[in-house]
């Protein structure tokens, strides 16, 4: 959805949410800060993965892509994800929420010569931010024997978070 980023799997799905997510969209109260948004929707994002019980290996493979990226946000090679790749396949393309959550990190799937690819451009800082929330849900998620993230849980953790503030004039 253009309006809400949500993700659907047909253009008729998009269609039929359309109305009711601008009608809802039109009565909202005052827009919130665009940061909280990516925030809270890379937490349902992870959540939805997650809930869809993928093998510890699936997620060993996305925290290792999200890791590279957050680690070197300036190198190439890991803003370009091949999903036709078996081992990506296996942990995100064939993973319910799998695509869904890269997306949500600043990922966009194309075509390049007839294989589907996952590409960002360089991210901002605050992308590095996202990126670094869905790596820290996926840990706690891996360090605590598999139990699933809820949203509620994300917003107790990033209210413990200080904001960084630029003090600079």
């Amino acid at each position: 959805c253009p309006v809400c980023a949500r993700p659907f799997p047909t253009e008729a799905d998009v269609s039929a949410h359309l109305d009711v997510c601008l009608a809802h969209d039109a009565s909202a109260a005052p827009a919130t800060d665009p940061a909280m948004a990516d925030s809270n929707d890379v937490a349902a994002r992870v959540s939805e993965f997650l809930s869809s019980g993928p093998p510890q290996g699936a997620v060993e493979v996305v925290l290792k892509l999200l890791g590279n990226v957050a680690r070197e946000p300036q190198n190439d090679k890991f803003r370009r994800i091949r999903m036709g790749n078996p081992k990506i396949k296996e942990a995100v393309g064939d993973a319910r929420g799998g695509a869904e959550l890269l997306e949500s990190v600043g990922f966009r799937l194309g075509e390049e010569e007839g294989e589907v690819w996952a590409t960002m451009d360089a991210p901002s800082e605050e992308q590095i931010a996202v990126i670094k929330e869905a790596t820290t849900l996926l840990e706690s998620w891996k360090s605590e024997g598999s139990v699933p993230v809820v949203v509620s849980d994300v917003k107790t953790q990033r209210s413990i978070e200080p904001k960084k503030i630029d003090r600079q004039v």
